[in-house]
């Protein structure tokens, strides 16, 4: 295999290991600190049908969601770059913005 390439892949690996456990260690936190949460909501879940177990899990799974679709976004970000910096080494690149006209570019060096 291309060393460069190698390298890439190699790169591309640690992004995701960096982001993965960043992503556990985060998701363990906010579930100690859900333990110690007011729990008064629940009330509400159990009017709309939910015990209080489901209503737990409701919570739970909403906060573990907010961190997967965070660190996601960040991943794909990062190893985007990560790419675009291994096919253009050490120049500057401008990447059109297709989703709104502010800005109109966005600017990556390498």
């Amino acid at each position: 295999m291309d060393d460069n390439l190698l390298s890439l892949s190699d790169k591309l690996d640690k992004i995701v290991e960096r982001h993965r456990i960043s992503l556990s260690k985060n998701i363990e936190k906010r579930r100690h600190e859900m333990e110690l949460d007011n729990i008064e909501h629940l009330k509400l879940y159990e009017l709309l049908g939910f015990s209080e177990e489901e209503g737990r899990k409701v919570d739970l799974y909403q906060n573990i969601g907010r961190f997967v679709y965070k660190y996601a976004g960040s991943l794909i970000e990062e190893a985007t770059v990560a790419v675009l910096q291994y096919t253009k080494p050490g120049k500057s690149l401008r990447i059109p913005n297709t989703i709104s006209n502010n800005p109109k570019t966005f600017r990556l060096s390498g």
